[in-house]
């Protein structure tokens, strides 16, 4: 008598006969085995093991991927505005550092941007480099974030720090988060910090302190980032300068250039004085201080004197050419959580916006193009399109 054939794998898987006593089964059915219980709930482990594995990796060669795709270009927009961020070595997974780019702000017209300002920085450093922009909603510059700073920057339109959004703690470190122009907020990278700031980047001011992120784990030793507040004096500079009027400025001109010609004169003693006096002064002093620094008369100490205090006047405004006029800015300190904020700005667009015009949302976002300054009136006035 003939021996049976044994069966392969392949057997007992296909509904075939192969060899004397098998029995068809289904196509994919494994033969029904009996194992042991500790022994199956091995094997489940084992391949829960496998796959978790092979995900592990796949996620690996996924972030491997993003954290090669080397250097690339960058645009935020935010209203108006927009800034533009072009690689100057290139982008794909060949630029690879130092880096080197181009930043151009640039402002919205009847169908075409103006430029703000350009300005380039680098990094040299061959790392992978990650970087956020967020583009201020009223024209005087843009939140900067990388991989390199661990901190984050309000640069104006011509490259220079506005603003440095760093915390109190001098070991804290913080990156730029952004989901889209309305979404976005500073967060701590330390241990398991994922607590949040808002920001009102305008004046690259931090409004709260921050809040974890639902289910976040928060480790004892990174406790949420304490942000300097903005000082008193700095804050009443700006409610100030909000409702500032060329009138003001005509009435302050007289002091405004006898503080000058102190600062000009070689009495050092009176330097101190002068330049507070012409910071105290606000934007009555901008027009007066840039006539004097332009003058070919002036001596070079003095106008180094005079650059500094047009400066501070330029740092205090955030970069802002003329705030007391800036709609986009007015328009969105109405909604400030300061309360001096809202009240000066609602003063301020009841003056400067054209008559029997009441600021609200639909009106502003359907009008905004179409205004213009008008010297004479010290107001808006709406042109008529063709």
């Amino acid at each position: 008598m003939t021996a049976p054939r044994p069966r392969s794998r392949r057997c007992v898987r296909d509904e075939v006969s192969c060899g004397v006593g098998t029995t068809p089964r289904r196509i994919g059915q494994w033969p029904a085995v009996d194992i042991p219980e500790p022994a199956l709930l091995w094997f489940v482990l084992a391949r829960m093991r496998s796959f978790a594995a092979i995900a592990i990796l796949v996620l690996g060669m996924s972030l491997a991927a993003q954290e090669s795709n080397g250097a690339q270009d960058q645009t935020a927009t935010s209203g108006h505005y927009r800034v533009r961020a072009e690689s100057l070595t290139g982008i794909g997974p060949k630029s690879n550092g130092p880096y080197h780019f181009r930043f151009t702000c640039e402002e919205a017209g009847l169908g075409t941007y103006h430029q703000l300002g350009t300005f380039e920085r680098t990094w040299n450093t061959r790392a992978s480099f990650r970087m956020s922009l967020v583009m201020s909603p009223s024209g005087n510059g843009f939140l900067l974030g990388t991989s390199m700073d661990h901190k984050v920057l309000l640069l104006g339109c011509d490259g220079r720090v506005l603003a440095d959004l760093q915390p109190a703690r001098a070991t804290a470190r913080v990156s730029l988060w952004v989901r889209d122009a309305q979404t976005f907020w500073l967060r701590g990278l330390e241990g398991f910090d994922a607590r949040r700031a808002e920001v009102f980047v305008p004046f690259g001011e931090v409004l709260t302190e921050g809040h974890t992120d639902p289910g976040a784990k928060v480790a004892a030793e990174a406790a949420a980032p304490r942000w300097w507040p903005i000082a008193a004096d700095e804050r009443a500079f700006r409610t100030r300068m909000l409702t500032w009027t060329p009138a003001i400025g005509e009435r302050d001109r007289d002091a405004a250039l006898d503080a000058i010609a102190r600062l000009c004169s070689q009495n050092d003693a009176a330097h101190p004085t002068a330049m507070r006096a012409l910071s105290k002064m606000g934007w009555s002093a901008v027009e007066p201080l840039e006539t004097a620094i332009a003058a070919a008369t002036t001596r070079a100490e003095a106008r180094a004197r005079l650059v500094a205090v047009r400066q501070e006047l330029d740092r205090l405004a955030c970069g802002h050419r003329d705030p007391w006029r800036n709609l986009d800015l007015l328009w969105r300190l109405g909604k400030h959580v300061d309360v001096a904020y809202r009240e000066a700005s609602a003063l301020q667009l009841a003056r400067i916006l054209p008559e029997g015009v009441e600021p609200k949302a639909e009106w502003f976002a359907d009008h905004r193009l179409t205004l213009r300054w008008d010297k004479e009136a010290v107001r808006y006035i709406e042109i008529k399109l063709r």
